[in-house]
Formats: structure tokens, sequence, C-alpha cells
């Protein structure tokens, strides 16, 4: 078997069937689609059945009680039996028949780990309509660039099965648990390569975190979340340590304003207080302040490179010809968006 695609699913059964229809949708058939029903309450168990019982021997259905995306992966991990592996999140899509030319630049390069790029919004369809024409454009990556310019999701890279079993893949059941495993298999391998097309469509629901009512899990996990990168980071080359303490410092700078700013009250509130108290002493352990000041620098750096190339479009004919034709398309896009009621 050439891959397993890897399905986590709950209370899917809006979206399910067009994420199926895409994995089934390619030009190679060594595939399996192993589904593993995370205690849904609606009836996308039915649905996974109806495709079980359509496609014979295509896919590999498992059902257990509501454990949480992490655990829920593990287990269907557990019964995979492709040579590569590719997490796949219930409500998104991936380009149709493009797996024969994704696999020949895999097996190319030999890589562990394989980094696709995304479409992202809320699709009421699978975005990609047009037929792939099989053209890839691919960038070998080092440790480096690829802790640097990083994407936490599991569903954004192809693993080599037997890479993740040599490093002992294992979600933990925690807010972040892709995170945490995520710069861990980075920093294990240096045959890294990113396929620069979109080939997944990330389909972003309301139900995203920052929508979410931040629960319990998030205050207790949060700085387990923190606490393990830190750990990595001390059994990783050395180089990569100051990526790791980025990291950490980035995600601490993105959640822990919410959650100070989370209005919640009895237990809940201890709970919160509790987590910013475990996160900050792990933000303390790190060499924070030589770190931003290098960090700084970088940004500075980069932002004067974007606004000379900036200036240098906007002041330029082409650009000042086309601004009314750019305009129009904008303004069709939100009266568009008005028609359908997004």
């Amino acid at each position: 078997m050439k891959l397993s695609f890897v399905i986590p699913v709950y209370n899917a059964a809006e979206y399910i069937g067009r994420c199926l229809d895409s994995l089934l949708a390619q030009d190679i058939d060594d595939f399996e689609i192993i589904c593993i029903n995370d205690g849904s309450k609606d009836n996308s168990m039915d649905i996974l059945r109806e495709y079980e019982k359509k496609y014979a021997g295509k896919f590999n259905i498992i059902s257990q009680e509501n454990q949480g995306i992490g655990p829920a992966r593990n287990n269907a991990f557990k019964t995979v039996t492709g040579e590569y592996t590719w997490f796949i999140d219930n409500d998104d899509c991936i380009q149709p028949n493009c797996l024969k030319s994704v696999f020949e630049v895999i097996e190319k390069f030999d890589a562990d780990i394989t980094n696709v790029v995304h479409l992202k919004g809320y699709f009421t369809e699978n975005p990609f309509k047009k037929n792939f024409d099989g053209t890839l454009t691919v960038k070998k990556m080092n440790q480096d660039c690829a802790m640097y310019f990083y994407e936490d999701a599991p569903w954004s890279k192809i693993y080599k099965t037997e890479f993740l079993r040599k490093n002992d893949l294992f979600f933990p059941n925690i807010f972040g648990e892709d995170t945490s495993i995520t710069f861990n298999l980075y920093s294990k391998t240096n045959r890294i390569i990113k396929i620069e097309q979109p080939l997944y469509a990330w389909f972003e629901r309301k139900e995203s975190f920052c929508h979410a009512v931040i629960s319990e899990k998030h205050f207790e996990t949060f700085p387990v979340l923190l606490d393990t990168l830190r750990k990595q980071s001390e059994l990783c080359a050395p180089r990569l340590k100051v990526f790791y303490d980025y990291l950490i410092l980035m995600k601490a700078d993105v959640y822990l304003p919410m959650f100070r700013n989370a209005e919640v009250t009895g237990e809940l509130s201890i709970l919160r207080d509790e987590c910013i108290r475990k996160s900050e002493e792990v933000l303390a352990s790190l060499e924070q302040n030589v770190f931003y000041e290098i960090h700084l620098k970088e940004l500075e750096t980069i932002k004067a490179k974007e606004n000379k190339v900036r200036t240098y479009y906007e002041s330029s004919t082409s650009w000042k010809i086309t601004k009314p034709v750019r305009n129009f398309v904008q303004t069709g896009k939100k009266i568009a968006k008005k028609l359908l009621g997004k």
C-alpha cells in the first residue's frame, strides 16, 4: 500500500462526504482511507458505513468513545499499512488527481516529511475544480528552514510511515497536540521537501479556536505544551534550540493574552491563573531577551525590504493603470459574498 489517509471524524456529517470524495478522486489506486469515528453524536458513522459499503476494500472504519483528536489519530495510526501517511481533517479536501505526481517527487528526494501548501477559507464545495495538470514545483528544505517557516498542522504534511514509527509518533491529549509533535519530527531528519502548489483546502469554520469558548482543557494543558517544547529543545541539536525558544515565545504571545482576557469565573478562573503562572515559569527559563533582540532585527530588515518592494510597485505605471480593474474585482467579490450570505 502506497498511502494511508488517516481521518479523525467527529460530528462531521455535513462535510465528511466532500472530504472523502476528494480522496477517492485520485490518479492512483494504491491507498487506504482510515476513518476513526470519535464518538460522533450526529450521523457521521452512518455516512462512513455507506462509503465503506460502496467502496469495498478501500476503507477501514474504526469507532470509539469520544477521546479527542490526539488519541483518535493515535488509535488510527496503529492500523496504518501504507508506506506513507497523510493525516486529513474531516472537513477539508485535497486536489483531485494529484497523488501520482506527488509521489514521483517524494520518491525522487526520498523525503521523510513533505510539506504541502494549502488554501484557506469557508468553502461550500471542494475549491479544486480544475483538473490537475501534474506540474509541481518542489523545494528541498533543511531543518533550520523547516523549523522557522513552520506549519503546525499534521494535515499539511505527508510523512513516511517508517519515519513516524521509528520516532514513536504519539499525539498527546492536550491543547496544541499537533505543535507538540511537528517540530520534534522536523528535528529528526534533513529529508524535508515542500511542494509549492496548493494541494490541500483547509475549511475554516466558526468552531475554530478563535471563535471557541475557552475550556478547562486549554488552561490545564497549555503549560504542558510549552514545557513539552522546552524539553524537546534540550534533546535536539544545539543549533535548533533557538527555533524552539522562538516557537514557545510566539505561542505564549498569541494565547496568554487570550487567556488573560477570558471572561471566566469560579474554578475556571483559578485554573486560568494557574495556567498563566506555570506558562510564565517556562518562559522564564528561556534566553528570551537575546533571541528577541535577534528576532526584532530580522523583522526590521524584512519590513524594510517589504516597504521597498511595495513602494516600487505602487509607484509603477502598470500598477496605476490596473488599479481600477483590481478595485472592480474586489467590489465584485464583496457583492458576491453578500449575495451568498457569507
